[in-house]
């Protein structure tokens, strides 16, 4: 069985769910408890991260409990510092633009009918073996995705994930499936509203329903797999977003074409750190 999991790799999207996903036992808490959690970290760098909103979202992933919501929140709020994302775009432009070139992983032009931002993830697309590498951009595209739930009703984010054209070969090595299923898990809790699977190869499908009877209904609710006839995945898209405003690759009836440039240009973060460095993507 653990040949068949890392051999596979089907299973990571899945787990990738699992993590972004609140637990059905998830209970309610006292509203003191928001700026005790965030007095009980004002000491470390970044203390400032820790918002209302963030705080209770760490809450809410710890059920309510204070001190392992504290506990949660330092951890994030120290390997912030140490990986650097305050500072990402500014110390790491050139890869970041490299990594992302091909947009295997990248926040969509559109939004859900509540105007959630969705996270898009192609991994045939997959360009690099670079551990390191694959890191940073996935928490640049995570902290992107972020900035844009900013004054949204729930802070939260749809992901699609795209398995057209899937191969074994352009899955990550297994380490780094692993620190990304850490960061999702410790860093960005309470983030997912709707997970979309489109094209799910057959093995991905298999493995899902093997262990669909032990994921909590709350989370199992947010997995959505489009399958079926044109007509009926299109039904199923709608549900979930205006097609005349969804991207046309991914479903829906907005013309879109990646361009790497126009996608960073819109960062003014990294556009700024572009220009200073000078920097250009290499085909």
């Amino acid at each position: 069985m653990r040949g068949f999991f890392s051999k596979t790799a089907a299973w990571r999207p899945i787990l990738l769910t699992l993590m972004l996903s609140p637990r059905a036992t998830s209970r309610a808490f006292p509203p003191e408890s928001i700026p005790q959690l965030a007095a009980a970290v004002a000491d470390l760098p970044g203390a400032e991260w820790a918002t209302p909103a963030t705080c209770q979202r760490y809450l809410r992933a710890r059920d309510g409990d204070l001190a392992k919501a504290t506990s949660m929140l330092r951890e994030s709020l120290q390997w912030r510092a140490d990986f650097g994302v305050a500072t990402l775009v500014q110390d790491h432009a050139a890869l970041l633009r490299a990594e992302g070139a091909t947009g295997k992983l990248r926040v969509s032009v559109s939004r859900d009918r509540e105007g959630r931002p969705v996270l898009v993830m192609t991994p045939r697309l997959e360009n690099s073996k670079d551990h390191l590498g694959n890191l940073r951009n996935l928490v640049y595209n995570l902290e992107r995705a972020c900035a844009q739930t900013e004054g949204g009703s729930d802070g939260k984010m749809i992901v699609v994930m795209d398995f057209r054209g899937y191969s074994l070969f352009t899955a990550p090595p297994m380490k780094t499936s692993k620190a990304t299923l850490t960061i999702l898990q410790n860093h960005y809790p309470e983030r997912l509203c709707r997970f979309i699977v489109l094209h799910a190869p057959g093995i991905f499908s298999g493995f899902y329903k093997v262990i669909s009877p032990f994921i909590d209904p709350v989370t199992k609710a947010k997995i959505n797999f489009i399958t079926g006839s044109a007509a009926a995945q299109s039904t199923a898209l709608a549900e979930t977003f205006d097609l005349a405003t969804w991207e046309e690759t991914l479903g829906g009836e907005l013309p879109f074409t990646w361009d790497a440039e126009a996608y960073f240009a819109a960062d003014p973060h990294m556009d700024a750190a572009t220009k200073e460095a000078a920097v250009t993507i290499k085909p």
